[in-house]
Parts: structure tokens; sequence; C-alpha cells
């Protein structure tokens, strides 16, 4: 970017630079100010995990105060100093491990979706988005906190800003939220909630406790401009950047996000995934633009499904070289009482010369009591390929009664092809049905068409599919006082799968079984069999595969942190391939040097006897393979606004004695030839500094390294193959980043 744009980039920075209102009460972890007198007090915690709801050995209180500037909550924690405390300091959103308290706020009292604001001991934070069926870390909002810590217990407060997240306007004075708060201690391995609810309930959202507060409308601006150098030492190049993010707020019924060459580079590297199926590989996103104030747009689908799957702006071109940039991005707001409706839109350079792609949504929301319409249109424009994708989906959700919950969903892809057009329908209905806390259901039907494309926008893992889903979820509690297991929830799920031309693809059929020790170590079993059918992606279109029968099975163990370290160890074994079974086993371990110093090590093996992948047409290879994994990860924290983070990964494939199969009349046969051996080798390693200006502000310092290798020839024992993997260099770059907020 040339001198003169970045200038005017930070010009247009400060003409829209507002002032910050700064709270009545300082928020320094002690809630000892007089407004504190005035607030609600809630206090009646009770035991979540196990699921037991007995009256918790400890006190925890939690006042909550309405504020012109946000909701205020003071934590009051009862912690006996013979009660070991758990503390370890954590990069954000890695909170598992400490002594924590949650709150998480459904702003509208809809039911659809909440905040998560979380604590621990060591003023670590998490903050996420909650829906139906779906935790998301991946928002970082903008809040305060602090921890205050005595002999017998220690105190939190939290500030959250009504501009915080996306709400619609209320008539009156007061406003209803939904509520949800909980206390975690570690060293019991226990839960303390209010109300007595569970995460992986259907209903959660739904079920908070219901809260009237004073009503405030507030006003929010910021301004998030960055500048990046980024040095490639391997090519010997130089890249300065520089962007602008904008968040305007001027009421609660309008926002308005925008970002002008936004900076989309990872300073959070992805893990390494080296992938042959035919079902693509789903990774979540970080980067704020499409984090911040998001809600309106996680649209969940069956089976893991995104009707919006963000990292597809600004992911991979349609002329496969490289990573795409983005000129410019904007997310529009509009509420009042009773519906919304949200814009979404970014356009990637190049867009112009029929390289880049533009992508924009259209969400209207309207809710009647307690139902909810919804309307989303989707458009995608790739010129490269000469594709236009249009979606259309039409949503309903209704609370029958407080046990039986309604979702429905039709959809309709469009694409334009040159001069051909493709269009087809699908929808999805969900039932939950919940009993009590202890005893769920929920059935599923999924019906999309063969040629049903939402990917171009969205994620799904195949179209062409009737699916009918039964789940089942039970906790089992009331074992005896001298028992190792306090709890274990069982969950069962049937699955019968036909694709739109009646071929039976693979009915599936699941047991889980996870138990929780009274010291919080968790044991974990999964058994799945998928009865015989028809693999019809297996050839990407070139014929179907009657595949045989598969079982899998899962066992894993999971200590609690014990002094210093925490360990984990597992086995998977999956059958793969003609017939026979691959073994899987893994190991962690993390140790704890003090709070502010921890390092973690696990390794992964896999022997498969029976690894079959595709080639092209109907043509397959046949291997024997090994895989070798190891990752390390060291996190130091030597004060609070200084951050070091260690984090490398290898994964190595050796295959060998290959042999070559073709697809006839649905059999895998083999042709007799021989196929070359196959070696894959990938190293990643970043080095991240991070020191922390304000909530939102950083200077980041990273060092990144990694390359990949696919050869024929070369060591297949594990010492020679890391070796080798140590002295790829397809990336080596250092990059330097300031992002500020005004």
């Amino acid at each position: 970017m040339s001198a003169t744009a970045m200038k005017t980039l930070f010009a247009v920075a400060s003409l829209l630079l507002c002032s910050v209102g700064h709270a009545n009460i300082n928020v320094d972890g002690r809630a000892d100010e007089i407004e504190w007198q005035q607030a609600k007090v809630l206090d009646q915690f009770v035991t979540v995990e196990p699921y037991t709801q007995a009256i918790p050995p400890y006190q925890q209180r939690v006042l909550l105060l309405s504020l012109p500037e946000g909701l205020a909550l003071a934590f009051q924690i009862d912690h006996p100093a013979e009660v070991t405390r758990t503390k370890p300091q954590t990069q954000r959103d890695q909170l598992d491990s400490a002594d924590r308290v949650n709150l998480i706020i459904d702003f509208d009292n809809k039911g659809q979706t909440a905040y998560n604001f979380t604590v621990s001991l060591a003023n670590g934070i998490e903050d996420g988005i909650a829906s139906r069926n779906n935790f998301r870390n991946d928002w970082d909002g903008d809040w305060q906190h602090a921890v205050h810590e005595t002999d017998n217990g220690w105190s939190v407060e939290m500030l959250i800003p009504w501009t915080i997240a996306a709400m619609d306007p209320v008539d009156g004075d007061t406003r209803t939220v939904g509520i949800y708060l909980d206390r975690v201690l570690k060293a019991r391995g226990e839960r303390y909630a209010y109300p007595a609810l569970r995460f992986n309930q259907s209903d959660f959202i739904s079920t908070f406790a219901k809260i009237n507060i004073p009503a405030y409308s507030a006003s929010q601006s910021h301004v998030y401009p960055y500048v990046s150098v980024r040095r490639d030492m391997v090519n010997g190049d130089t890249e300065t950047r520089a962007g602008l993010d904008v968040f305007y707020k001027p009421s609660p019924s309008f926002q308005l996000i925008g970002a002008l060459n936004p900076d989309f580079g990872q300073v959070e590297s992805d893990d390494l995934v080296v992938d042959f199926s035919a079902i693509e590989v789903f990774f979540s996103d970080k980067r704020p633009f499409f984090t911040e104030n998001n809600d309106d747009f996680i649209l969940s689908l069956p089976d893991s499904g995104q009707l919006i799957y963000t990292r597809r702006i600004g992911g991979n071109r349609d002329d496969g070289k490289g990573i795409a940039d983005i000129d410019a991005a904007v997310k529009l707001r509009g509420a009042n009482g009773a519906g919304s409706i949200s814009y979404l839109g970014a356009q990637e350079a190049d867009f112009g010369d029929d390289l880049g792609r533009r992508f924009q949504v259209l969400r209207p929301k309207y809710r009647v009591g307690e139902t909810q319409f919804g309307y989303t249109l989707l458009q995608t424009d790739r010129p490269f390929l000469q594709r236009e994708a249009q979606v259309q989906a039409v949503d309903v959700t209704s609370v029958f009664n407080e046990n039986v919950h309604l979702h429905v969903q039709a959809l309709q892809s469009q694409i334009d092809v040159a001069d051909s057009r493709t269009r087809d329908n699908g929808g999805w209905l969900a039932v939950d049905i919940n009993p009590s806390v202890s005893t769920q259901h929920t059935f599923e039907l999924v019906n999309y068409g063969e040629e049903l494309m939402l990917n171009d926008m969205g994620y799904v893992q195949r179209s062409n599919l009737r699916q009918v889903s039964w789940l089942t979820r039970y906790v089992q509690t009331g074992f005896a006082d001298d028992a190792w297991i306090q709890e274990i929830e069982w969950q069962g799920k049937v699955k019968p799968r036909r694709n739109q031309q009646g071929d039976d693809i693979g009915d599936m059929a699941r047991i889980t079984m996870q138990a929780r020790s009274r010291a919080g170590d968790i044991a974990f079993f999964e058994s799945v069999i998928t009865q015989p059918g028809e693999d019809d992606l297996i050839s990407r279109g070139n014929g179907n595969w009657d595949a045989p029968e598969k079982l899998s099975k899962e066992v894993w163990f999971e200590s609690a942190r014990r002094d210093n370290s925490a360990w984990s160890g597992g086995y998977y074994s999956y059958e793969e391939g003609l017939h026979q079974s691959f073994d899987m086993y893994w190991a962690a371990y993390t140790h704890y040097f003090g709070d502010s110093f921890t390092t973690s090590t696990e390794l992964k093996y896999r022997d498969s006897p029976d690894w079959l992948i595709w080639q092209q047409g109907i043509d397959f290879n046949r291997y024997q393979r090994e895989v070798y994994e190891a990752e390390f990860g060291l996190n130091w924290f030597p004060s609070d606004k200084h951050e070091l983070r260690l984090k490398a990964q290898w994964l190595a494939i050796a295959a060998d004695h290959g042999q070559a199969y073709q697809l006839v009349n649905e059999d895998m046969q083999a042709t007799g030839n021989a196929v070359a051996d196959l070696n894959i080798n990938t190293f990643g390693l970043q080095l991240r500094y991070r020191y922390k200006l304000g909530s939102l502000s950083d200077v980041f310092a990273v060092y990144s390294r990694g390359g990949f290798s696919e050869r024929e020839d070369g060591p297949d024992a594990p010492g020679p193959l890391f070796s080798d993997a140590l002295e790829l260099r397809d990336a080596d770059q250092f990059l330097v980043k300031l992002r500020l907020q005004f």
C-alpha cells in the first residue's frame, strides 16, 4: 500500500474518533461502591456437574446491577484456604484448566442466541456466542473485568457495555434478559449453576432465568486502525499493509461495522491437516470483522453444517494462486422490538478483473409471540469461474411449550454457470423434546436435493440426502458416596440414511458414555456402527461403491490437574478401506511451572493396514500406512500485558505396499499393478509475542515457518521423517502488527 493511501486511512480514523464514557463503578474486583447496595442478589446455586442438584459445599453469590454504561455483575466466591486454588494464566478462550465464573446472557430473552463471558481466578477471560447445540469461542468482545483474591475467597467484577451485542430496542423502562450463571471449582471437579442447567441441553438458552432490569439506550463508535509489516525470508520480500475497521452504533436499533483493506492475515495458526476424504475439513474463524456482532449470521445446519461459512470469504482464490485479499467489507443491522434486518457484504481484491469474488447476505427476522420467522438470501459472484450462486432459506423456530421446541428450514439454491442454470431444493426439521434436564430427545429429518449446492458461501458435508435421526441423552447420578464415579452421561443415536436415488448410504447407530469422577477425572467411551451401503461420494461422481459394514471404537481418559501436571490418553479404532481396521493411540501431558508458565506435549500414532484413497475417475490406490503426529506448546505470561506462545506441529504419513484398484460395477477390484510408495511430511511452527495495549489494542510479533512435501521415496521411520520435516521451508516469515482501538 502506498504512503498516500496509508495516510488517508488514518485520516479517516481520526475523523471517526469518539469519546467513550466511564462507568460509575471502578472495575477492580472488590464491588465496594455504594451502587452495589441496589443490586439484585442471585444465590440459588446448585450442583450441575455432577448433576445432583445438591446445595454446594461453598457459597457463591452474584450481584447484578443495570447501569447506563452497561450490565455490571459481582461474583462473590467462598473458597477456604485449605481447598486448592487452580489459577494458571492462559491465553484468551483457554480456561478449561482453571477455577472460574461464568455469565451467559440472552439480551433479548428470545431463546435463540446468548453471549458468554467467563473470568478465571487468574483474571483470564473467555467469551463467545451460544446458540442451539453450538458454542463458538471465535468472538472476542470489548468488556471490563477484574479479580480480587482474599484468604477465604475471591471476587470478580464484570461490566458488559450495552453496545457489545446486537440488541433489539425495547418499549418502556425495563428490559427482560435471560441469565445463566455458574462457578467451576477444579479441585473438586464440580460446577455450581443458577438455574440448574447443562450446556448440552437443546433447550439450554430458552430455559435461562428471566430477570427484569432497567433498560438503557447506549451509543458507541470505535475505530480500529492497523498497520503490519511482513518479511518473507523465502522470497526476500517485505510487505507493508494498513487498514481500518469501523464500529458505529448510534442506537440499539442500528449498527454498522465496516472494514477497509482489512488485515485478515492469521496471527493464530490453524492446525495441520492432511485430508484425502471426499468431505471438506471445517475450520473456525477468528477474524474480528466476521466474529463481531455476528449472531444474526450464525445459521447452523444438521451434521455440523453452516449456511454462512465465513472462511470462504478471503479464502483460497478461484484461480488457485494463494489466498485472496479483501478490499472492503460491511455489516449493517436495523431492528425494532419485533424484528430486524441485517446485511453482510464483502468484495475480494481484483473482483473488477474477474479474479476476486463478491459475497452478499440479506437476513430479515420477525417474531410473533413464541415463534420467530426468518429469511436469508445469499449471493456469491465468482467471475473467474463464470459462476453466480444464489441461496434462499426460510426458517421458523417455535416453542410449543417449555418441553417441546420446533426448528424448520426450507432451502433453495440456484447456480448459473456460463449459459446453464441448476436449481434444487431442500430442507430440514428438528424437534427437541425435553422432559427434564437429565433426559432429553431430538428428532431430526433432513431432505437435501441431489443438486442443492450450498458450499459457495456455506458448509455442508454433502447434499443428495434423505436422513432421519433420533438422539437421546440421559444423565445418571445417585452413586454411593464412596464410589469413584459421580455421574455418567449416556447418549444414543440412530440415523437411517438414503440418497435421492433411493440408495442405502449406510445407516448409522452410536452409543456414547462419559463418566465423571469425584476428583474431576473424565472417562469416555464411544462405539459407532455403520451398516453396509452405497458410498456415493468416494469417487467424486464416478460411480458408487458397495461399501462394507464399518465399526469404530473410541476410549479415552483425561485426568484432573494434580499438583503441577495433567495428562490424557486414548485409543481409537475404525474399519476403513476394504475390510480392515486401523489402530490409533494418543497421549498428552501438560506441566505447570507455576501459574504463568505452561508446556504441553501430544503424540499420536496410527497403524493402518488398509488405506484406500481416490486418484482420479474410477482409479484408487490401496496402501499400508503409518501416521505420526506430534505437537508441542509453550505459554508464558511474564506479566498481565505480556504473552509469549510457541506452537509446533508435525504430521507425517508413510504409506507402502501400494496396489492399484478400480471401481467396477460398485466393486473395488485389484488391477494387479503395484503403485509407488507415498510419503507425506508437513511441519509448522509459530512463535508469537503479544503486548496488550488495551482491551482490543495489541502489538504482535510473529515468526512462522513450515512446509509440506509429498514424494514416492524417502524415509518411513519416525526419526528420519521428523529430521526431514525440520528442513521444510515453504514458508518462513516474520510479522509485526499493531492494532489500536479508539
